[in-house]
């Protein structure tokens, strides 16, 4: 792994770049000097010939780097509006953005003599459009560190922070979260420091289970001389007959009650794997590597494993927590744009249940992706789940939106995704909230929005409310034939258990068509 220090002109990356590579004891380049170096031009020069061939050197010099790793890379101010260089540098790197306000910029760059961009005259207001032109760009960057009004050893303590390992624990599972920029590439580490840990007498062999999708796009990074078992992408992979040659494959593999399953992949690799371990030689030890914002936030934590039926989502399955969840957020980068935003609906999800300032957060806009946001979210769960670990009552909280959503996947058979069936759900339950009187008129329209601003759908398509309501006949969580949900009471306040009328039910279900 390798640090990318960006930001506008003036913003400090190669001063705090220099504090950082002295800190982690790693080379430094200032993307601009090498480019000098190489070229045996100046970078005026280089954009005397115009920007595009000067950016054309830069994409080049940026694949290079990207090939490396233990480096500190000031970049240039426009290094990453490249699409390519881009994806290069968020796939398997630490991208972090320097910010300040404008008037802060333009007093620490006095002149702009050296910057091409900003040279002549008027640089106030050629600050200002490039600003502007790139801030979708700047604003794109997980990591952001507001340098306004600290020295540079401060901005560098604060990016060496990024690099240090968050660890979590639910001691009622005996389940312990790591969080983590490049664990992927310490995996075997952290397995054999985990098997330490739980003083296991020996150490067996190890399987990994991905799925096709992040076998292409994270391979590279699982370690070598690791047997694989690969299964087909998305909910469909969720079933007995992918469970039996998962099994099939463990026992190929030589895999023995010591050894260690890890998944390494979204929810359905974690719920597979995971029912796998439970299953296999009657139980073996896993540890999850989650891929997903989902499964990062949700499907890795608390140790629900489990498969599909015709008749409904996870019917078949077992509690087996996982000795180690070990988060990468660096994976993130190869994540779909679509597959991200429906991580968001758990995001939001977990707002609503025990984050409220999180919550007035995204509703002002907040962006959504930084280690310590990915901590906060994990702990509403994490905390929850220590005090329930086997769902006797306070873990019904985490059902919010699933009862829904979870009727809405089966009806849809599994062509709408988890997190847009739940972010769907989490509507229909505050709409349910508000018409039993639990709640204030308003919060469904709230929970709407958040919801909507993150791209998610919030209304029934493509199903009716009665496919809806005829596959929630089969959720796991009724009592009987009488369905329980669990509703927003306000926004960090959700009831459990609650039985709604079949009328109210359906008036809401219909209500949510598009």
């Amino acid at each position: 792994m390798t640090v990318f220090l960006y930001g506008p002109p003036g913003v400090g990356k190669t001063t705090v770049g220099r504090m950082v590579a002295a800190r982690l004891a790693w080379r430094f380049v200032d993307l601009d000097a090498l480019i000098v170096s190489r070229t045996g031009r100046s970078i005026e020069s280089l954009f005397a010939d115009g920007e595009a061939a000067f950016r054309r050197v830069e994409r080049e010099v940026c694949r290079e780097l990207a090939r490396e790793d233990h480096l500190v890379v000031a970049l240039g101010a426009g290094a990453m509006l490249d699409a390519d260089t881009r994806d290069r540098l968020t796939r398997h790197h630490l991208v972090v953005c320097l910010t300040a306000r404008p008037a802060t910029l333009q007093r620490r760059l006095k002149s702009g003599a050296t910057r091409p961009l900003l040279s002549g005259r008027n640089g106030r207001e050629k600050l200002a459009r490039l600003l502007a032109d790139r801030a979708a760009v700047y604003d794109g960057c997980s990591e952001q560190i507001v340098t306004d009004g600290r020295t540079p050893a401060q901005v560098a303590a604060s990016v060496v922070s990024l690099l240090k390992m968050r660890a979590l624990r639910i001691r009622r599972l005996r389940q312990r979260i790591v969080l983590g920029h490049g664990l992927l590439d310490q995996l075997p580490a952290l397995v054999e420091a985990d098997d330490v840990r739980l003083a296991r007498p020996t150490a067996g062999r190890m399987v990994i289970v991905t799925d096709r999708h992040v076998q292409k796009c994270q391979g590279a990074r699982f370690p070598t001389g690791v047997a694989r078992v690969v299964i087909p992408p998305g909910e469909s992979s969720k079933s007995f007959g992918e469970l039996r040659r998962v099994a099939r494959r463990l026992v190929a593999a030589g895999l023995d009650r010591g050894g260690t399953v890890v998944a390494i992949g979204g929810g359905v690799v974690n719920d597979l794997a995971g029912l796998a371990a439970a299953t296999f030689m009657r139980g073996v030890r896993w540890v999850t590597v989650p891929t997903s914002l989902l499964a990062m936030v949700d499907a890795s934590i608390g140790g629900k494993t489990g498969i599909d039926l015709p008749e409904g989502k996870n019917l078949v399955g077992a509690f087996h927590p996982a000795s180690l969840v070990a988060i990468d957020p660096l994976v993130l980068g190869t994540l779909p744009a679509e597959e991200w935003t429906a991580g968001m609906a758990e995001v939001v999800k977990h707002a609503v249940i025990g984050a409220p300032d999180l919550f007035s957060a995204l509703e002002r806009g907040r962006r959504f992706g930084a280690i310590e946001d990915l901590a906060e979210v994990i702990d509403v769960k994490r905390a929850i789940v220590d005090r329930d670990p086997f769902e006797r009552d306070e873990r019904e909280v985490l059902n919010l939106g699933h009862t829904i959503g979870h009727g809405i996947e089966a009806a849809s058979r599994y062509r709408v995704r988890h997190g847009e069936a739940v972010a769907i759900g989490m509507v229909g339950a505050a709409r349910l909230s508000e018409e039993l009187g639990l709640a204030r008129r308003g919060l469904a329209a709230r929970i709407e929005r958040v919801l909507g601003a993150q791209g998610l759908p919030t209304r029934l398509s493509g199903v009716s409310a009665s496919e809806v309501r005829a596959a929630m006949g089969a959720d796991k969580k009724k009592r009987g034939t009488q369905l329980r949900f669990a509703l927003p009471a306000a926004i960090g306040r959700v009831v459990t258990g609650v039985e709604v009328p079949e009328r109210t039910l359906m008036a809401v279900l219909k209500w949510g068509r598009e």
